[in-house]
C-alpha cells in the first residue's frame, strides 16, 4: 500500500505551500455508525484533490492520492 501523502511531499519538495483542508465531517456522534471525513489537499490555494473515508487520516491520504494522480496527469509538478 503506498502512502500518497508521503509521495506527495517528495515531489513537491518543500517548493509550495500544502494544506490539508477539513471540508466537513458528518455522522452520529455516538460509536453506533462511522463519521465520514472529508479532506481537500489545496496547493498554493488551488484544490489539487479530495476525499473522504472515517477517519481524517484514511480522508487526508485519499486526497493526497487524487493530488497525486492530478499532478501526474496534467504534468502539474513540473510547472512548480
Amino acid at each position: 500500500m503506498s502512502n500518497f501523502k508521503v509521495i506527495l511531499h517528495n515531489r513537491l519538495k518543500g517548493r509550495v505551500e500544502l494544506k490539508y483542508i477539513d471540508v466537513s465531517n458528518h455522522g452520529p456522534d455516538d460509536s453506533t455508525k462511522p463519521r465520514v471525513y472529508h479532506y481537500e489537499v489545496q496547493i498554493n490555494g488551488d484544490v489539487w484533490g479530495s476525499g473522504s473515508g472515517p477517519s481524517k487520516k484514511t480522508a487526508m491520504e485519499a486526497a493526497a492520492r487524487e493530488a497525486v494522480a492530478h499532478g501526474d496527469e496534467t504534468g502539474a509538478f513540473h510547472c512548480l
